[in-house]
């Protein structure tokens, strides 16, 4: 089974936090669906991004991007996306696209980055790719 470019999971910290950035994960999810694959990595598949949601429950409680992973043998790379209950509580809707769209343009260049230093190298032209599909978010 073939995978997407870009992927995108979420935990979320309580019903709250699922409520309020759900909508935006399935806009998301929706866009890189779009996008489909493309070969811009000889080693590496998917490229993924998961949403750590702080809530009442569950907190992870860092902002921005951590923990980048890189499985050579299923072909994929992740990182972590924190979002602190302050960056979704009383923001408005703008905000948290920003927000989303900022951490997913990092990310990607960390998950890059990532691979270089492993000697993987990585078709520069996905940083295009994900702006111009993050243009219509």
């Amino acid at each position: 089974m073939s995978k997407q470019l870009f992927s995108m999971s979420a935990q979320f910290g309580d019903r709250e936090s699922s409520q309020v950035i759900l909508p935006y994960f399935r806009e998301i999810k929706k866009l890189f669906k779009q996008l489909g694959e493309a070969g811009f990595c000889d080693q590496i598949d998917e490229f993924c991004f998961i949403l750590r949601v702080d809530g009442e429950i569950s907190q992870w409680e860092f902002e921005g991007c951590e923990n980048i992973d890189v499985d050579l043998k299923e072909r994929y790379v992740s990182i972590d996306i924190g979002v602190p209950k302050e960056m979704w509580q009383s923001q408005d809707e703008d905000a948290i696209r920003a927000y989303l769209v900022g951490c997913m343009q990092d990310g990607l260049q960390m998950m890059v980055r990532a691979l270089e230093e492993k000697n993987i190298q990585v078709n520069t032209q996905i940083f295009t790719e994900l702006s111009s599909l993050l243009s219509e978010y």
